[in-house]
């Protein structure tokens, strides 16, 4: 993701939408007034070799460039991790409110990815990533909440975009035992009739990974 100051975009229909290189995709749009943001989805792990503005020359406009360069999963995976620690040091709203009360029982926070704006992948149908994944957080919440060994809180309840360093600060703000980021894939084939299974991603502090592990009793929605 980039955020930018306000941009009055201006491009064809369906830019973005093809795929060249690295880049599977890209969206773009306001996220809020004052303020723009440009999604790109890639093929694969990817790390920013490079990024700089080249300014507008006589008849050229003003460039943002990104250099990527395709990294090993292991690799991305740690830079995320470095990342999302400088992101989620203890500043913003999120954690100038007192935590919420804590009974002893363990807290998860469930992170339904995307929204607003950002709406993830977008199925033939129509069907919208962000809408799939709030929905399934919602059930998976509720669930949790019945069996009564956990409080659960979620970092969305409805169609927002709340940045990726908001979402990191307010688990950890609020003492998360364990926080549950959820997206759903795209597949390329179509004739997939029946579809059963769940990717399940960890990671640790002590930067140790897991393979992919898949469920079959766990049913996804192909999109």
């Amino acid at each position: 993701m980039i955020d930018l100051p306000q941009v009055t975009f201006q491009l064809p229909a369906r830019t973005g939408a093809q795929a060249r290189g690295l880049i599977k995709a890209f969206r773009y749009g306001l996220v809020m007034q004052g303020g723009s943001r440009l999604v790109v989805d890639a093929t694969g792990p990817v790390r920013i070799d490079k990024a700089f503005v080249l300014p507008a020359v006589e008849s050229q406009p003003a460039r943002l460039v990104l250099d990527l360069v395709p990294v090993d999963r292991a690799s991305f995976l740690r830079n995320l991790a470095l990342e999302s620690g400088r992101c989620a040091k203890p500043s913003g709203p999120n954690v100038s409110r007192p935590k919420r009360g804590n009974d002893g029982r363990p807290l998860v926070v469930i992170d339904p990815g995307h929204g607003g704006p950002d709406t993830g992948t977008i199925a033939s149908s129509g069907e919208m990533e962000k809408t799939i994944v709030l929905e399934f957080a919602q059930s998976l919440a509720e669930k949790l909440e019945k069996t009564g060994k956990y409080r659960v809180l979620m970092t969305r309840t409805d169609d927002r975009l709340v940045p990726l360093a908001e979402r990191v600060r307010f688990a950890r703000h609020e003492g998360a035992a364990l926080f549950v980021s959820i997206h759903a894939d795209a597949l390329a084939a179509r004739n997939e009739a029946d579809v059963r299974g769940a990717t399940v991603y960890t990671l640790s502090e002590t930067r140790r990974t897991r393979r992919p592990q898949s469920s079959p009793t766990t049913r996804t929605r192909p999109i």
